[in-house]
């Protein structure tokens, strides 16, 4: 309780901090407003063009590149990804200039419906956090509420090689980008070669090769990243 100051203007707790959490009861005390750490990432965030990047797995990898890649293409995007990023000097966060905003958007109860973003990318969908979600079935139609608040102008940037996912985004009116190591993607990975110092990989976009690329992290999983 010692950490709340009673000047501060507001708190803002992880969804895994319960209601009981001494800094949270020190804050009602106070009676210093609470903001959810998802609710405030919206309020950041809402007068930004976002890319919130979503999915079971590979968010925080996929953030991260994807907040690289737009960094070197002189984007100067902020970003905010939950994991550590060497490079950058806060480590998890960029503060760029621009009116780009890249987010990891995370599903556990369903705390990126507090987003608004105008690109959703989806890695990936299968059930997890089941002391939240009852099923598979729930995770989908939290998903597919997501993918729900795009509209026909907006982005939607998916895993095309994930069933689940083509289920989720069926009825939506976005524009879809879909990407994959198989057929009927958009962007193919092809002609993957595994080495002892990382894979290389061709990209395929619209069945034109845009060329070779390396990377030294391993596994089909980080090319889908």
């Amino acid at each position: 309780a010692a950490h709340v100051p009673a000047d501060a203007q507001v708190l803002i707790y992880s969804p895994a901090a319960g209601a009981e959490n001494p800094e949270r009861v020190a804050a009602r005390a106070l009676g210093i407003p609470e903001l959810s750490y998802p609710q405030a990432l919206a309020l950041v965030t809402r007068a930004h063009n976002t890319i919130a990047i979503s999915g079971t797995h590979g968010k925080s990898t996929t953030t991260a590149l994807a907040g690289k890649l737009f960094e070197a293409g002189g984007f100067d995007p902020s970003v905010i990804v939950g994991a550590e990023v060497p490079e950058w000097k806060d480590r998890n966060l960029r503060q760029g200039q621009s009116d780009l905003f890249l987010v990891e958007a995370c599903e556990y109860r369903r705390n990126m419906l507090n987003l608004n973003p105008q690109t959703i990318v989806l890695t990936n969908i299968e059930l997890d956090h089941p002391d939240y979600y009852a099923d598979l079935a729930d995770v989908k139609s939290a998903f597919r509420e997501y993918v729900g608040k795009l509209s026909g102008e907006d982005l939607l940037v998916v895993n095309n090689d994930d069933a689940n996912i083509r289920d989720v985004i069926k009825e939506t009116d976005a524009i879809i980008l879909r990407y994959g190591v198989g057929e009927g993607a958009d962007l193919i990975a092809r002609n993957v070669r595994q080495g002892d110092n990382g894979q290389t990989f061709e990209l395929i976009w619209h069945g034109t090769s845009i060329g070779a690329y390396s990377t030294l992290m391993p596994g089909t999983y980080n090319i889908y990243n």
